[in-house]
């Protein structure tokens, strides 16, 4: 009986999973990558070189396509630091990370048709009074549930956001794709 619950409960889950979009709707496209992954690389100029410095990261959209993180300002990890000297920053998520491209198709995680999406922008940390950051939070814990340590309080971890200035994607054996930021922010799906 518990195990035929597992199944229900695992097809539940499975069809509130929305579908890939078609690779020609870059804006569809880009916020369901962005929505469907929880890691990526967060590259920051790093303060004392300026030499860029690339970073795997725990994110969440809460559903705004915006990226959120939870990252310390102290000198545990120098992305935080990095984005408080200089803003200047990218992230890229790849399909690959969300299992699609090594489930049944078996691609290459630089393949064209393994979709990959770069945000270029500034990232921000956010006021801790702010309702943004009790979303932020309330998403990134719900989805990162370890964040939500004590451990990580200790630590001065802190929400930033990146302001997107920028999305570069690549879908198909097509060119790649500019997607335009209002466009993508304000897509609202079917």
């Amino acid at each position: 009986m518990k195990s035929f619950s597992v199944i229900i409960l695992v097809l539940i889950c499975c069809s509130c999973i929305e579908s890939r979009p078609s690779e020609d709707n870059g804006p569809a496209f880009a916020r369901w990558l962005v929505k469907r992954g929880s890691w990526g690389v967060l590259s920051t100029l790093d303060s004392a070189t300026g030499a860029p410095f690339g970073n795997v990261v725990s994110y969440s959209d809460a559903s705004t396509g915006t990226p959120f993180f939870y990252l310390t300002t102290s000198n545990r990890d120098p992305t935080g630091p990095n984005a408080l000297h200089n803003p200047i920053s990218s992230f890229t998520v790849s399909e690959y990370a969300v299992n699609l491209c090594r489930s049944s198709i078996k691609r290459d995680p630089q393949a064209p048709t393994c979709s990959k999406i770069t945000l270029t922008g500034e990232l921000t940390r956010l006021d801790n009074r702010s309702s943004e950051v009790v979303l932020a939070r309330s998403a990134l814990f719900q989805e990162h549930f370890e964040l939500g340590g004590d451990w990580l309080a200790k630590h001065n971890f802190e929400v930033f956001k990146m302001i997107i200035k920028n999305i570069f994607l690549v879908n198909d054996f097509k060119p790649f794709k500019m997607v335009d930021v209002e466009e993508y922010l304000g897509w609202g799906g079917n």
